[in-house]
């Protein structure tokens, strides 16, 4: 039932959120419009609010543009706030700093951590929301349109640090919102292709690759001679990795191979190791085993010295795969044991149990087969611990059947636990999507079951 100002029960009013929208709105009312916008289903799907803000927009006024001397100085100010968020330190309470310098801070840091600690990186796009939404004034950002850029900023990289995390539904909707934000901003091409971006990985995510292939080439077409070598090849290593999860490994190795001659590895040596582990994958999955082994040799090394412990695993294990298709079990078997102990010390048992199954078919090819069977079986009995799909465990018989047969080559056998690799992946996907589907369901049966009573009374 709607109150005299505008109010729903438990709901704030459309003045309310005028205000906030507006920058007028602080405290415990500010807050409490601020986690209804974002998160209340029936003030999401209520377009009366946000359509008065439209009906009586509010002049916004000019600013003039900064000075060199006053970007330098926001410049220094992110800086500052950044090395406070890298000692855990809120830089708005130790600094005393106002503005969007803090904000930006947060997207920086959040950024940072998006392989080392996905949790980490959603925790602090989170806060660049809310401080956006919350504490940004007009003036702080050169005016009501740049305001805006900054909120379809947060909003989208908090979008991707829900899709890093599984939340794939919820990033769609705040990716949703940060589009809302962007039509009221300055239209900046950047930004627009920064939403391409994030929007191509997450229809990869849910299998779409074609679409994700269709929106990054837009994203290239938008960008055109703006962006930096190094931005197009970042651009590049996505495509390169969504031709090789839709198992076109020969146009991922020809994509990697361009992002790397556009990449300064002194300038971002995270998106070259990316770009190298690329197209070692697409060199393996194409059976170009010799070239792989070029390509992967001292990435482990490199990713362990920037931090990156599950990336280095990875590495390893990539390794482990191809030492085996060059006929080299003895090194393989070597590779496959620490990467199983590494993921097992990371609390990983399904990302263990599979390497588990590739170092049994290393030591088959040794034909210590009293040992291979003992490492088999145990992965197995691992793998059936887990709330694993019907697809995954009967493709897991076939595999055991198949490791009987000593003529069946250890590539074969490789290929089979990426069948299996897939068919969980697949099973995590569809699981995600019919989640989601039940969520908006239950939502949608709430929300029109609450108007049936708010229309009775």
């Amino acid at each position: 039932m709607e109150t005299s100002d505008g109010a729903t029960a438990g709901h704030p009013s459309s003045a309310e959120i005028q205000a906030f929208l507006e920058g007028q709105l602080s405290g415990p009312l500010g807050w409490r419009a601020l986690w209804h916008w974002l998160f209340c289903p029936t003030c999401r799907e209520t377009p009366r609010p946000l359509s008065a803000v439209a009906a009586h927009p509010t002049p916004s006024p000019t600013f003039p543009a900064p000075t060199a001397g006053e970007v330098e100085k926001h410049e220094r100010l992110i800086e500052r706030c950044l090395a406070s968020l890298r000692q855990g330190v809120d830089p708005r309470l130790e600094l005393e700093i106002r503005g969007s310098a803090p904000i930006e801070a947060r997207l920086a840091r959040s950024w940072e951590l998006r392989f080392t600690a996905p949790r980490a990186m959603l925790s602090h796009a989170q806060n660049a929301v809310v401080e956006s939404l919350s504490c940004l004034k007009v003036e702080d950002c050169g005016g009501a349109a740049g305001r805006e850029d900054l909120r379809c900023r947060a909003l989208a990289e908090y979008a991707n640090a829900l899709r890093v995390n599984d939340y794939l539904r919820a990033a769609q909707e705040h990716l949703g919102r940060a589009r809302s934000f962007f039509r009221n901003g300055t239209g900046d091409e950047l930004l627009e292709a920064r939403l391409l971006d994030i929007e191509a990985t997450l229809m990869a995510d849910q299998g779409h690759y074609e679409l994700a292939q269709a929106l990054l080439t837009r994203e290239l077409g938008i960008l055109g001679g703006r962006q930096s070598p190094g931005g197009v090849g970042r651009i590049l290593i996505s495509k390169a990795k969504y031709f090789i999860d839709a198992k076109d490994p020969h146009q991922g190795i020809e994509l990697s191979q361009q992002a790397l001659r556009l990449i300064d590895p002194r300038e971002d040596p995270d998106l070259e190791l990316a770009a190298r582990f690329n197209l070692s994958w697409a060199l393996a999955e194409a059976g170009e085993f010799r070239a792989a082994k070029r390509s992967v040799w001292g990435l482990a090394k490199k990713f362990r010295e920037r931090g990156h412990e599950m990336s280095s695993l990875r590495s390893r294990w990539l390794e482990g795969k191809v030492q085996l298709g060059l006929g080299a079990p003895e090194k393989a078997v070597r590779e496959f044991t620490a990467v199983r102990d590494g993921f097992a010390d990371q609390k990983l048992p399904y990302d263990a149990s599979l390497v588990s199954l590739e170092l049994a078919i290393a030591l088959r090819e040794l034909e210590r087969w009293a040992e291979a069977h003992e490492v088999l079986l145990a992965a197995i009995a691992e793998l059936h611990k887990l709330s694993l799909s019907d697809s995954f465990r009967l493709a897991l018989v076939r595999f055991q059947q198949l490791f009987e047969m000593r003529r069946i080559q250890a590539v074969a056998l490789l290929q089979l636990v990426a069948v299996l690799r897939q068919a969980n992946e697949d099973a995590k996907r569809d699981g995600l999507r019919t989640a989601a589907a039940w969520r908006w369901r239950t939502e949608r049966e709430d929300e029109l079951a609450r108007r049936e009573r708010d229309e009775a009374s």
